[in-house]
């Protein structure tokens, strides 16, 4: 673990250090070298990287044109960016927040195409057995890791299942790999978008920080938050 640690916490992905410092080094969030990665991030690094696309214009106007095609629109690469921890002060993330609140309002208080919520869980239609990122609304099963854990019930047996099949994932050095950029169609299951899926991969754009199948710095550390969390000792190694 304690090599898996030096590598989430190498300066090369500056979004992923400012985080791993926090959680693994020990560091406050207003710690010179928090405040340094993450202000490294936005000129380089995957936050950079997503940041360099998020293009506002007036014609972004209407749900559709915020979230379709995907995963490209400023919409995405919003939902993406917090994700990642991208720094809130930045003018393009501000921008494209407050014109989302200004197009997705509803006048009863509700937020959202309908003004229902959308849950982004269909039970038995995820391909929840997969590892991704950037994440968007769907789930995965070291989504739902991350999320028992943090809610503090990380001894809970129902998680067997799960942490199994996240002890079986690690591709080397105990570095985990993101197994596919969304969309991501399981070919076992039925969901009920799966008869236009065929239409929909023809016009999306993959917004992909990492390429999958390799060591993923972010995926790495999503993994070490949950055994971090399962293990008996809490103790942070320090930061270089």
């Amino acid at each position: 673990m304690h090599q898996a640690i030096t590598w989430v916490l190498d300066p090369l992905e500056p979004g992923v250090r400012a985080q791993a410092l926090i959680d693994f080094g020990g560091r406050a969030q207003d710690d010179p070298q928090v405040i340094a990665a993450q202000e490294e991030s936005l000129v380089r690094g995957s936050i950079a990287k997503v940041l360099n696309g998020l293009t506002l214009t007036p014609d972004h106007d209407s749900y559709e044109k915020l979230m379709d095609p995907r995963y490209g629109t400023p919409y995405h690469r919003l939902v993406a960016l917090v994700d990642m921890g991208a720094p809130r002060g930045d003018a393009r993330v501000h921008a494209t927040l407050e014109r989302i609140l200004e197009v997705f309002a509803k006048p009863d208080g509700g937020f959202g195409r309908t003004g229902g919520q959308h849950l982004g869980v269909e039970a038995g239609y995820e391909p929840w057995r997969r590892i991704h990122f950037p994440r968007h609304y769907y789930y995965d099963f070291l989504l739902g890791l991350e999320l028992v854990t943090r809610l503090g019930n990380p001894r809970d047996s129902r998680l067997k299942p799960a942490l199994d099949l996240l002890a079986s994932k690690p591709v080397a050095d105990d570095r985990w790999a993101i197994d596919i950029t969304h969309p991501d169609v399981d070919p076992e299951g039925d969901p009920p978008y799966k008869s236009i899926m065929g239409k929909i991969l023809a016009t999306v754009i993959r917004l992909e920080v990492e390429p999958p199948g390799n060591p993923s710095r972010w995926a790495t550390l999503a993994a070490m938050r949950v055994l971090r969390e399962i293990s008996a000792d809490h103790t942070s190694i320090p930061g270089r």
